[in-house]
């Protein structure tokens, strides 16, 4: 895309060397939480919980008793979300739906009638497992929630720099308490600079 640019801007007969061209920002920050979930730590994480809703989504019966078990717990049944692998906003709603059942998910361990793969049943029993989803969810949906934003009919070009300005208060934050994984900051850099362009 911005190779394009740059030959369009050089074309003289297209007269587009004073053109703005302004690169999409909801694409670009989808492709950040890309980038953030290829870390091989946060890799792992998101496997885990796919592979988890997967699991579900192939047995209607499990399916139908984790929904047995959101009633009394959220008083209505929810979805859980497969995420899509070209749509990084997805990602986001994934864990999301999967962090808002833990309750349930509690309870369906204790059922009778679980009967699961042994992988994702000591997944769903396991403390590490609850807490890493806790982790990736509290990094990721803020970038989601800004990536959203970006797309409404409230946002504009003003509000671009302020966009990744405060995603990168959020991951310095995250980086402090998470000090294993610096190469957050630099992806976010790479990102920026390739998204946050000067006016010439």
């Amino acid at each position: 895309m911005l190779l394009l640019w740059r030959i369009l801007a050089a074309d003289q007969r297209l007269q587009l060397s004073k053109a703005l061209f302004i690169p999409c920002d909801s694409h670009s920050l989808q492709l950040l939480i890309k980038d953030v979930l290829g870390i091989p730590y946060y890799k792992v994480i998101q496997s885990q919980i796919m592979l988890v809703i997967n699991t579900f989504r192939r047995s209607p019966l499990q399916l139908s008793i984790l929904r047995e078990k959101q009633k009394p717990c959220y008083g209505k049944t929810s979805a859980l979300v497969l995420a899509v692998i070209t749509r990084w906003g997805t990602q986001a709603r994934a864990i999301e739906s999967i962090y808002k059942n833990k309750e349930a998910f509690k309870a369906y361990v204790l059922d009778d009638r679980t009967q699961l793969d042994h992988e994702v049943f000591q997944l769903l029993c396991s403390r590490d497992f609850w807490n890493n989803v806790e982790e990736l969810r509290d990094l990721i949906l803020p970038i989601h929630k800004v990536q959203v934003h970006s797309e409404s009919s409230n946002t504009h070009l003003g509000l671009v720099v302020p966009h990744w300005l405060t995603i990168r208060n959020h991951l310095k934050r995250i980086v402090d308490v998470q000090p294993a994984q610096p190469e957050i900051l630099q992806l976010l850099k790479e990102r920026m600079d390739r998204q946050v362009l000067a006016i010439q």
